[in-house]
C-alpha cells in the first residue's frame, strides 16, 4: 500500500491546503503562530508518509487493521 493511498494521508493534504490562507489571514506579529501552523500542518502528511514506509516487508493493513482503509 502506497502512502498516497490512505485517505488519512489525503486528508492531511487538505488540511495543510485549507490551512495557507488561514494563516496568511494572521496579523504579522503572530509570526511565531503562524510559522508552527504551517510547519504542523505539513508535519501531518510527512509523518504518515514516514511512517508507511517503514512498513517493509509487513502488509499495512494486517499490521493497522482496518484502521487505515477506514
Amino acid at each position: 500500500m502506497l502512502f498516497r493511498d490512505l485517505k488519512a494521508y489525503q486528508h492531511a493534504l487538505r488540511v495543510a491546503a485549507l490551512s495557507r490562507p488561514l494563516i496568511k489571514r494572521l496579523p504579522t506579529v503572530e509570526h511565531d503562530l503562524a510559522d508552527q501552523w504551517r510547519r504542523a500542518s505539513n508535519s501531518i502528511a510527512l509523518n504518515l508518509a514516514e511512517g508507511i514506509t517503514r512498513l517493509e516487508g509487513v502488509p499495512a493493513v494486517r499490521r493497522y487493521g482496518s484502521r487505515i482503509a477506514a
